[in-house]
Order: C-alpha cells, then structure tokens, then sequence
C-alpha cells in the first residue's frame, strides 16, 4: 500500500515514488517519507500530489510554518515522537495502520534500513546481488548505523527462496524472530 524513503534518499535522488506501469489495475502507492527536522525540498518530484497521496512524517523539531505550507500543497503531515534524534518508527507504524496502511515497501537507504532493524518493524527482506562488484571507502551501504559485533548477533534471515531476476539473484526471506 505504501512505499517508504527517508528525506536524504528525496534530497539526493530526488524519486517520484510512483509506480511506472501504465495500467488501470495498477495503483500508485502511498508515499510516505520520514524526515525528523522537515528538511525536505518544497519543490521535491515526491511533493506532486497529482502522482500519489502523500505522508511525510516528522517530530516536534519540524518548523511549524512549513508544515502548514506543505499541508496546503495537500501533504499530509503525521507528527511523531522523536527517538535517537529521529521519527519514532514503531510509533509511526501505528499510525499508519490507523490510517489504513498495512503494508509498506521500504526503499531507504541505509540509515532508515539500520533504524527499521532496530525498531523491529521489518517482516520481510528482499534483496539483490548484482554480478558486479562496487565499492570504495565512502561507498553507500544498505545497512548502515551500528551494525553488530559478533556474527552471533546477526539478524536472521528464514523461510529463504532465491530467484534469478535477468542477471541478478533475489533473495527474499522473513526476519527470525
């Protein structure tokens, strides 16, 4: 129902979050983007409302004068605790569910993947392994914040199914509980 990014993912790649399909039976997501201090880019692709409804979910530090801007562009503002300097996500999942979301595709990037982990709001991980290796000092990763110290603190993956998508290989597991 919904797709979720943080606010660095919408200031660098600056994404429409839409789903590219041309199709009645196909449906746009909910956009739903967290952003702690609503730092987001008033002339952001994902700020279209003409695509998709859109929530973007902040705390108490967002400057009240851009909230009522973006509110009258059609935005929908969902306003949590703050938790580590960031939006409560176990709290905004709530939320969401009393909106009547049940379900959400996280495209974040590592921050908002490594604070997901942590909140223990993730059931299910796909992920890709591309034929091609990448890299470097400053390269990106999907998971990043802490990590863990010992491979026996790892989280775990079960129920695991792989699949070949054209050249790269998916594999999509449910998080141990």
């Amino acid at each position: 129902m919904g797709i979720m990014v943080g606010v660095e993912t919408v200031i660098k790649d600056n994404p429409t979050l839409s789903c590219r399909i041309e199709s009645k039976q196909v449906s746009n997501p909910i956009r739903i983007i967290t952003d702690s201090k609503l730092r987001i880019p008033e002339n952001s692709t994902v700020l279209n409302i003409n695509k998709a409804r859109t929530i973007i979910a902040t705390t108490n530090k967002a400057n009240k004068n851009k909230v009522q801007r973006l509110k009258s562009y059609g935005v929908e503002i969902t306003i949590t605790k703050e938790k580590n300097g960031q939006v409560d996500l176990p709290e905004l999942m709530k939320e969401l569910g009393m909106k009547g979301i049940d379900s959400i595709l996280m495209e974040g990037g590592g921050t908002l993947n490594f604070s997901a982990l942590e909140a223990g709001i993730v059931d299910k991980v796909v992920s890709f392994l591309a034929p091609k290796i990448i890299g470097g000092q400053e390269a990106k990763t999907p998971i990043e914040g802490n990590g863990v110290n010992l491979v026996n603190q790892a989280i775990v993956l079960e129920n695991l199914s792989y699949k070949l998508v054209e050249n790269d290989l998916m594999i999509t597991g449910y998080i141990k509980k």
